[in-house]
């Protein structure tokens, strides 16, 4: 798995060839002056959302510029595609704590929930706003506003085959309905009830108000549709399980792998290996 392959483009077997020896591969439809297909990873998108505060004027000109900053989860993106991409509020006490999203006491509940649906579903986790409200208020909606370009690019980016709006703020965001004065209660908007450009969207409660109400049974409702959902939908990634060695966790092949173009060809090194 430290061996260097020149490719000028990787066929589907060489790919699974490459994530059988642990590697992460995200391709896109890119390519560099010299026709060759250029190959990124996720991290390029965690990094430009980690400069995006200190460069973007939207976080210069927001109120919580000054506030603990959560980066988008990733790392449960198996191959090249995210599936599903869950969409929350913004970040909590715990979440600053450990720089990652959906990792509180709701967030476990949430996470346990998303555990349940086909293993072979890939999915990302990110927030409305990236940056945490003082004493863990609802985001206002200027706030929203200027996080909504991050938002955008990470759609645009990871291009899921649903978005799950985790709670209110999520969908007001995504359908931008965020500045109505008149919104519509969650009780209106759960389960399939938008599209964001083609994605559709599909709406649940937010974990925190699922503890506050003690009532779980919701969450046992939205998660018996989403799953559903997914499978209407066909919602599966093409990943081969098979290729795996049993000893090694299917969620946890999710490494990365370098690349760089030179003399017209594009040189890739697997790196972190799970196997010996």
């Amino acid at each position: 798995a430290s061996d260097v392959y020149k490719r000028q483009s990787i066929s589907s077997l060489e790919k699974e060839i490459l994530r059988k020896n642990g590697a992460y591969v995200y391709l896109t439809k890119t390519y560099n002056n010299e026709g060759v297909m250029v190959m990124e990873n996720i991290k390029n998108l965690v990094e430009h959302l980690s400069k995006t505060k200190s460069k973007s004027d939207n976080c210069k000109k927001c109120s919580l510029k000054s506030c603990s900053f959560v980066n988008i989860d990733t790392s449960r993106i198996i191959g090249d595609e995210c599936d599903i991409l869950f969409v929350g509020e913004a970040p909590g006490e715990e979440e600053t704590i450990h720089g990652k999203p959906f990792v509180g006491k709701s967030g476990q509940l949430l996470r346990n929930y998303i555990n349940r649906l086909p293993e072979n579903v890939s999915y990302a986790i990110t927030n409305t706003c990236l940056c945490r409200p003082p004493n863990n208020r609802t985001p206002y909606p200027n706030e929203i506003e200027y996080c909504l370009p991050n938002l955008i690019t990470v759609i645009e980016t990871l291009n899921p085959k649903l978005i799950v709006a985790v709670g209110s703020t999520a969908y007001r965001a995504l359908t931008f309905t965020h500045k109505d004065k008149k919104q519509k209660p969650m009780s209106e908007v759960r389960g399939f009830t938008a599209k964001f450009k083609d994605i559709p969207i599909f709406t649940i409660y937010h974990p925190s108000y699922i503890l506050r109400s003690n009532n779980k049974s919701l969450y046992e409702e939205d998660f018996f549709r989403l799953k559903n959902y997914i499978q209407d939908l066909q919602i599966t990634s093409t990943y081969n399980t098979n290729l795996l060695n049993d000893q090694v966790s299917f969620r946890d092949v999710y490494k990365r792998i370098d690349y760089q173009i030179k003399d017209n060809l594009c040189f890739v090194k697997l790196q972190d290996k799970y196997y010996n």
